[in-house]
This record gives structure tokens, sequence and C-alpha cells, in this order.
């Protein structure tokens, strides 16, 4: 769980990127390419890695503990999950759109940046810590242990980890680079 949140703080680093890129008139020339390289991060470690360990290994534990797979809150995050991936599918077509549009990559980026800044507060506050409590240790354990094997297996030695220094590196370029990144659910 905790890895997860970390996850949260890169992909978080990388959607404050995101919005300076489209609100902020300086970067009015930025090119097709960071967008291109964005939706590529967004596609593979946001939904690819991240997403992916919540749909296939954290919702199912969550569910076996009794949470309601019909009407319930992993329901709510997967349907997050999936509107998101309609709206970075929507920002990849217009960073290879010619000619490239910026203005036009705002819209789907600043509503997939309110979504999943409300999604990633939902998880942190709400959701990991019904989690925290509703799980056995032995559970969590088992949990974290699945976790890493996914990553091993999907992934290729440090491939996130140069996803994270990139985001890093794309943060201290724009001047948005922090420690942490926080978000508040809409409702406590």
């Amino acid at each position: 769980i905790q890895t997860m949140m970390d996850e949260h703080q890169t992909i978080l680093r990388v959607l404050a990127c995101l919005e300076r890129l489209v609100t902020v008139d300086q970067h009015a020339d930025e090119q097709a390419a960071t967008f291109a390289k964005i939706t590529g991060f967004l596609r593979e470690y946001a939904d690819s890695l991240h997403h992916g360990k919540e749909e296939d290994l954290l919702f199912p534990a969550l569910e076996a503990t009794g949470i309601p797979t019909e009407a319930g809150p992993t329901v709510v995050m997967r349907m997050e999950h999936e509107e998101g991936r309609a709206l970075v599918r929507r920002m990849r077509e217009l960073a290879a759109s010619e000619p490239f549009d910026r203005t036009a990559i705002a819209e789907p980026a600043l509503q997939f940046i309110g979504l999943l800044r409300a999604h990633i507060a939902k998880e942190d506050h709400i959701l990991y810590p019904m989690a925290r409590r509703m799980m056995r240790e032995s559970d969590i354990l088992a949990l974290d242990r699945a976790c890493e094997h996914a990553d091993a297996t999907n992934f290729v030695p440090d491939w996130s980890t140069g996803w994270e220094r990139w985001a890093r590196e794309l943060a201290r370029n724009l001047g948005v680079d922090q420690e942490r990144f926080e978000v508040s659910p809409a409702c406590h």
C-alpha cells in the first residue's frame, strides 16, 4: 500500500507538469513530443504499472474482505480508471495530430488532471486506509509480495525507476518539483 502511495506521488508530479504545460503561456510553444512522452508515462506507469496492480491485486483482495463488488468503492475506482484511459487516448491522439495544437490538448488534459487528483485523494485518504483496517497483516504482506512479483514479471528491472527519474527531471525543468504533492478528498 505504501508503494502504491509512493507511485501516486510520481503520478501527481507528472500531473503538475502537465497542468503547467497547458495553462502557463510561457509553454505555448511546447512541442508535441513532450505531450507524447507524458501520455506514454500515463499509459505505462500510471495505468499499466500502478492501475494494473490495483485492479489485479489490491481490489480483489479488498473484495475478498467483504467490500461489495457490484456497487462498492472498487467499482468506482475501476470506472474512474476507464474514464482516465479514454482521456489519455484522446490526449495521445491530439499529441500525434499535425499540426500539433496545444490549446486542443488542454481540455482533455485538464479533465484528466482533475479526475486523477480526486481519484488519488480517494485512494490515499479513504480506500488505502480502509484496506489497512480490513485486511489482516498477513494479507497485506502477501499483497506486497504479489505486487513485487507483478512488477518483476511484467517490467524490466529499473523500468519504473527510469520513469520516476524522468518525472523528477521534467518537474525540475518546469519549476514544479517538490518533495510531496498533497491531495485531499472532496468529502471527508
